[in-house]
């Protein structure tokens, strides 16, 4: 719909990669946040008297998960970036969605 409204394709694309980039930001801190908690939990819950986990998490996870979630970000937005491309301005606007 937006490109119908006359945004050019470089629009359209800074658009999109900007809210999916604002996302990912957002449910990184997000979700190191809340898997500190997750992960306390879920020790306390799983622990027996015969197995014992470890209960520190290094900091080098917390990297890592950032790290991977961003690629994944990035993974998604070259794989959109043809199909952006492609949308059809007249069948967009008869889609029932």
């Amino acid at each position: 719909t937006l490109k119908v409204l006359g945004f050019y394709t470089g629009e359209l694309n800074a658009y999109i990669y900007l809210e999916n980039i604002f996302l990912t930001i957002f449910g990184i801190l997000l979700g190191l946040v809340l898997g500190k908690f997750l992960h306390q939990w879920l020790i306390i819950t799983v622990e027996i008297d015969m197995v014992m986990f470890g209960r520190t998490i290094q900091p080098m996870s917390f990297v890592w998960s950032a790290l991977l979630t961003l690629l994944f970000a990035v993974i998604v937005d070259l794989v959109m970036y043809p199909k952006l491309k492609k949308i059809d301005m007249v069948e967009s606007l008869k889609s029932v969605d």
